[in-house]
């Protein structure tokens, strides 16, 4: 391996402080917008389908619909986030704010998300009891 890039990988400068100190702050941000997003999809949006009466097509169709409002809700709650100032900018020079903004989301956001938002959940067990 290159020393170089092993120095840079191991190198603790007051950018990478920044980028870890961003990732932290968006990662409660995220979480906040994540717990509060899937509430309210679970108590106000998504359908709690009653397995015995509906196949596993309509629950599918069900299951396509609700993920594609999650993916929109995501899209938009994702420019939410960069509203909020990073924290960094105002302590380090020369930072780059949200430049840790992609990767953070992913893993937080969606995970947060997908985990806490049962309805879709149970959508996915029961399609993967009866297909699989």
């Amino acid at each position: 391996m290159d020393k170089t890039r092993i120095n840079k990988l191991l190198s603790f400068d007051s950018i990478r402080v920044a980028k870890i100190i961003e990732m932290i702050q968006i990662t409660a941000v995220y979480a906040i917008l994540a717990i509060l997003a899937s509430d309210f999809l679970n108590k106000h949006l998504f359908l709690d389908i009653s397995h015995d009466n509906y196949s596993v097509i309509i629950t599918f169709i069900a299951l396509v619909l609700e993920l594609s409002i999650i993916t929109i809700l995501a899209f938009y709650l994702r420019k939410v986030a960069f509203i909020i100032p990073s924290i960094p900018t105002f302590f380090v020079k020369n930072f780059k704010p949200h430049t840790t903004m992609d990767y953070t989301f992913w893993i937080t956001f969606i995970i947060v998300l997908i985990g806490t938002v049962d309805k879709v959940n149970s959508k996915i067990d029961f399609i993967k009891e009866h297909i699989m």
